[in-house]
């Protein structure tokens, strides 16, 4: 094995994180009355196949089983199965990124949406980004993490605090497919981050070595967002949106009557010295005010 750098991100390592960012799996009772959940391992791995290259063909299931048992386990750098490391496949996932990227995106929603669990989002997104600030990555190396389809460097997501989950995903299959077509150099830091026993699946270590000093905050981003970024990105503008009012509650302290207006109405407050008119968007409070006049 030419690199035994841990950590080591590559398509391996990935695939072992977002399985411990799986929605719970159903129940034993459920699966005896019949229950699929379609979260297996196989299945998952066809997600993201098809999050990459769009591709809703079915492999053949005897092959996708054995094939994701093996590149979980960076022992394959890819398959007929699993194609992420033929160059076709690369090279049109880096067209997407760089020239259709809410495609790519609204595709790793749908991913992300059918197989993770949002609650676990933010904890892989701090290992991800542990990982990634420790890797021997290029300083100036692109990550295209951000929801208008433009990146950070490398440098530039170290102490960053805020990200959205399923664009940081997109970035960070993007940087694998172009970068780490070597998958079988990361079995060293599938050790660190699971224990392995004869004939059962790896397993996670309860001291986790990454993520834990991270403070990043995370945002799930929804299919809807999605769809709106790529009508903004179709029409090459931003889509007017037609703001929501809420009820407005105009109240007069000084007979404690209360009247509900619609907002976003012109109100007329007669001050002693003249109507005023106003759009109001809130809650208006009419108090006594003293006449100068009187005084």
């Amino acid at each position: 094995m030419e690199n035994k750098k841990v950590p080591y991100l590559c398509g391996g390592t990935l695939f072992f994180l977002l399985v411990q960012t799986k929605k719970p799996r159903s129940n034993a009772r459920e699966r005896e009355n019949g229950v699929k959940d379609h979260l297996t391992d196989p299945e998952m791995m066809e997600g993201l196949i098809q999050a990459i290259t769009g591709n809703y063909t079915h492999a053949n299931g005897g092959s996708l089983k054995k094939d994701t048992s093996q590149f979980r386990e960076c022992k394959i750098n890819g398959s007929t199965s699993i194609p992420i490391n033929e160059q076709a496949v690369i090279s049109s996932y880096d067209y997407d990124i760089k020239n259709n990227y809410s495609i790519a995106l609204s595709r790793m929603v749908k991913f992300s949406e059918d197989f993770l669990d949002p609650s676990k989002a933010a904890w892989l997104v701090r290992v991800l980004l542990d990982m990634i600030g420790q890797d021997d990555i290029d300083e100036s190396t692109p990550f295209f993490v951000l929801r208008n389809g433009s990146f950070f460097s490398k440098s530039d997501l170290n102490g960053i605090d805020r990200l959205d989950f399923q664009p940081f995903l997109t970035g960070v299959v993007h940087y694998i497919l172009t970068h780490r077509t070597d998958n079988i150099s990361g079995l060293p830091t599938l050790d660190v981050l699971g224990i392995k026993k004869e004939g059962q699946e790896r397993k996670a270590k309860k001291d986790f070595p990454f993520g834990n000093s991270l403070k990043v905050y995370v945002d799930w981003y929804t299919s809807a967002e999605a769809v709106t970024l790529a009508d903004e990105q179709e029409t090459g503008e931003e889509q007017e949106i037609e703001p929501e009012y809420a009820e407005t509650e105009i109240i007069d302290n000084c007979s404690e009557k209360v009247e509900t207006k619609t907002a976003n109405q012109s109100v007329f407050i007669n001050s002693g010295n003249g109507i005023q008119i106003g759009v109001n968007y809130g809650t208006i409070n009419l108090s006594p005010q003293r006449n100068t006049k009187d005084s």
